[in-house]
């Protein structure tokens, strides 16, 4: 009896989704009640709630192992609808072809909007072509420009003029394996023993490396790899260092501003101990303009990354979930320039563009600020703390900020003469962990103007603390580039 309960329970949890998903094609694509189709399956029982009578058609259309129809009992089913909402899964079937669906008299095409389920081709033993596409205009997503797209296990199809159409060669989201003929080079299904399949790929998708313990050696088949495409992870690994994508030039997603989803996840590999990818000629890119999000998470104790990897990442607007990482030893030059070692004021070089330790800026100091007129990236924290200083202009060229410390980024405090602090070039902040906080507190003559302290971004979001935020001004301005923001994340 339990077992039955069980089962019941999944038939009921099943319906329960396919309910919700009926909901959401209705509220996305204004359906017709009368004309959505809401079956799980076509069976000579599900045909009569078919909706025969509607050109524009809305539902998940399964054709499977259960579909007891005959392909031109499908055809006359299908007879007047010329554009279907939804998702179309073929599963299953014992049929050579799929091209049941009429077309429209005036376009001479079939319009299936895809976006929200997709095209599922799977388990067709006999199925030679989908030349049913051929008559098919793909209403994609309008933003990403995607459908998913699934082909899976049809042992007699050949994909090769599938894999050209310009709506479906680019996708992101498409997926094929075990087909007669696939298409390019899937990174998802990735194991030791699948490794030397990938000798000869230049473009790889959706690269996924878990659990994978074997020689290192075994990575070199990596080594024609030129564009990744999609989602890195890299996760329960013996790799030491990711050397092995050297020959990467272009990473590539399609994150957009809505999910802030990390574009690299490398977690959870306990012997890697350098980051190892040249950052020479190479270009990370969110396709939807949204932020390139890196996760580094878990890693050896003793992961580090060079100032030069610094750079690369900051320089390229790149944010991070998580950065468990130090700074490497034994440099003392990045591109040729001296890293400057901050003590004090007193003790620092002058005109250094970078700086690593915390900037302490107290009484006494106001007389060597002019030493950090050149500044442009600071490895540590910002203080300016009861000082006698009217304004911030000596840190004008002040872009970038790394702060591997859990304290606050920057904090400027009990000034009684600050007037103005503005830092107008400052685009990229890099922290351990997206918790971070800036404070401006008791300046009591820094007034809040028609513009924030520095520009706001999504790479130098900070948690505000402090009076000076609590201002009206301030507080109006802040919110003002927090909604602009979240209307970016909405919209993408």
């Amino acid at each position: 009896m339990q077992f039955v309960f069980s089962i019941l329970s999944f038939i009921s949890l099943v319906l329960a989704d396919y309910d919700v998903n009926i909901e959401r094609l209705m509220g996305t694509f204004a359906c017709r009640p009368e004309c959505t189709f809401n079956h799980t399956e076509i069976t000579s029982t599900t045909a009569r709630f078919f909706p025969r009578s509607c050109f524009r058609v809305c539902g998940v259309l399964v054709i499977n192992e259960n579909t007891d129809l005959t392909f031109d009992q499908l055809k006359k089913l299908f007879n007047r609808m010329t554009a279907f909402y939804g998702g179309l899964q073929f599963k299953n079937t014992q049929f050579t072809n799929f091209s049941m669906f009429s077309v429209d008299a005036g376009s001479n095409v079939f319009d299936f909007s895809c976006k929200a389920y997709g095209l599922t081709v799977v388990n067709n033993s006999q199925l030679t072509t989908l030349d049913f596409l051929d008559t098919m205009f793909l209403v994609l997503d309008e933003r990403t420009e995607e459908c998913p797209f699934l082909f899976e296990n049809n042992e007699k199809l050949d994909l090769t003029k599938t894999c050209r159409r310009e709506d479906i060669k680019d996708s992101f989201k498409l997926k094929t394996s075990g087909n007669l003929v696939d298409c390019g080079c899937r990174g998802d299904l990735l194991t030791s023993d699948t490794l030397f399949d990938l000798q000869n790929c230049t473009i790889l998708t959706n690269l996924n490396m878990t659990n994978i313990t074997d020689n290192y050696a075994d990575l070199h088949h990596l080594s024609s790899v030129r564009r990744l495409r999609g989602d890195i992870e890299i996760r329960n690994t013996n790799f030491k260092n990711l050397a092995f994508l050297n020959s990467v030039r272009k990473f590539e997603t399609k994150n957009g501003m809505k999910h802030e989803k990390p574009a690299v996840n490398i977690q959870d590999n306990p012997q890697m101990t350098r980051f190892g990818i040249s950052t020479k000629a190479v270009s990370l890119e969110d396709l939807l303009e949204g932020p390139f999000i890196i996760n580094l998470e878990n890693l050896h104790p003793d992961f580090c990354l060079t100032f030069e990897e610094f750079l690369f990442f900051l320089y390229n607007n790149i944010s991070f979930k998580n950065l468990d990482a130090t700074y490497c030893d034994n440099e003392t030059q990045i591109y040729g320039e001296p890293i400057c070692e901050f003590k004090t004021m007193r003790d620092l070089k002058y005109g250094c563009s970078y700086i690593i330790g915390n900037v302490m800026i107290g009484p006494g100091d106001e007389e060597f600020v002019y030493k950090l007129k050149e500044l442009e990236v600071l490895f540590g924290s910002l203080t300016i703390r009861n000082t006698t200083l009217k304004n911030a202009n000596f840190l004008f060229y002040l872009s970038f900020i790394v702060h591997l410390e859990e304290d606050h980024v920057m904090q400027i405090m009990l000034n009684q003469n600050l007037e103005d602090l503005y830092f107008p070039y400052l685009q990229n902040i890099i922290t351990k962990h997206t918790s971070r906080t800036a404070v401006v507190h008791k300046n009591p003559k820094l007034v809040a103007k028609k513009r924030f302290i520095y520009p706001i971004s999504y790479q130098t979001n900070l948690a505000l603390l402090g009076d000076f935020f609590e201002s009206s001004t301030t507080r109006s301005y802040a919110t003002t580039c927090v909604i602009f923001i979240l209307l970016l994340k909405i919209n993408f």
